[in-house]
């Protein structure tokens, strides 16, 4: 079925690289809460995007994907615990590539899932290990344009790439603090360019690479701290289309924009469960009208934010549920 939506225009100041807004977004709305029924979450994980703004949700001690539209609206959900194919043992990173398939970081199980949009098994890799294609807890996933897989091979301290197929294509990162090195990477994201930019928890910084990782820049570490353009345990990062990095710095309890050139740009958030608390920030993604989601892990909730100029109301926009069918 072919996929039929109208966009508004977006501000021009708002599609600038590097762009630095007067002020933080602006809440607009949450969902979840403590549970296993659809709609629910129970100490979820990394979140994702699709092209027409739907949000993937990986819902992990659910053992499940949660899929909701741009207002969280409970679309459908996939998955159950166990090793088999479609199952899952604490899924925590989530992707969506160009054409709407779905990687999940099925962190316990050691392997990459793929699936359709609408939760159909499609494809498997990975096996516990240190060799190139195994994984020693996969706890990130992010897909670029031409849906190369790159994978937050947590305790191998890697970042590990893919075609779409699972094939191994190469690996950047060993254990350590300099340029290049990786300590409990987390989460990761690729920009139009095809650098990439990874949470690097251990080391409480985010670290640019090229899409065939040579180190391009650092932001924060090696120590934890509290200032602007600083960390503490970040656990992921999304791109912007307005020329951002979102990340999720979780033990500070905040969500930050830095640019793609790594300098800091707005933060928002304390410690709390308000509207513009979190406990534990562990997820960031953008959708398609460039409103801003976070994953809110010890709330259990995800909570949407925009800027003043974006549009948020799904009436600005159509949408066709059956995506991809």
């Amino acid at each position: 079925m072919r996929l039929h939506r109208i966009l508004l225009s977006v501000p021009a100041a708002l599609i600038v690289a590097g762009t630095a807004f007067a002020a933080p977004p602006i809440y607009v709305s949450q969902w979840g809460g403590l549970g296993s029924a659809p709609g629910q979450l129970r100490f979820q994980y990394h979140i994702a995007t699709d092209a027409v703004g739907d949000v993937f949700v990986a819902d992990a001690q659910n053992n499940r994907i949660q899929r909701f539209d741009a207002n969280g609206n409970f679309i459908l959900q996939w998955g159950t615990l166990g090793s088999g194919n479609g199952q899952f043992r604490t899924p925590s990173g989530v992707a969506v590539d160009p054409l709407g398939n779905v990687y999940v970081a099925d962190q316990v199980n050691h392997r990459i899932q793929k699936f359709t949009s609408t939760g159909v098994y499609i494809t498997k890799w990975g096996t516990t290990g240190s060799a190139p294609g195994q994984f020693r807890f996969p706890v990130g996933v992010g897909v670029d344009g031409s849906s190369y897989v790159y994978v937050a091979d947590n305790q191998n301290h890697r970042v590990q790439k893919f075609d779409g197929t699972g094939t191994f294509i190469t690996s950047f990162g060993v254990l350590g603090s300099g340029a290049g090195f990786m300590t409990a990477p987390y989460g990761v994201a690729v920009d139009p360019s095809g650098n990439v930019y990874v949470a690097e928890s251990g080391n409480n910084r985010v670290q640019k690479f090229s899409g065939a990782g040579a180190p391009l820049g650092v932001l924060g570490g090696p120590g934890p701290g509290a200032g602007p353009g600083q960390f503490n345990a970040p656990v992921h990062v999304a791109y912007d289309p307005t020329g951002l990095i979102v990340v999720a710095d979780r033990a500070n309890h905040r969500v930050q924009r830095i640019t793609t050139g790594l300098a800091f740009v707005d933060q928002w958030g304390t410690l709390g469960s308000g509207n513009t608390q979190f406990n534990n920030p562990v997820g960031v993604a953008v959708g398609s009208l460039g409103c801003t989601y976070v994953s809110d892990n010890q709330n259990h909730r995800i909570v949407k934010y925009c800027d003043a100029a974006v549009p948020t109301r799904n009436t600005t926009w159509g949408r066709v549920k059956a995506l991809y069918r």
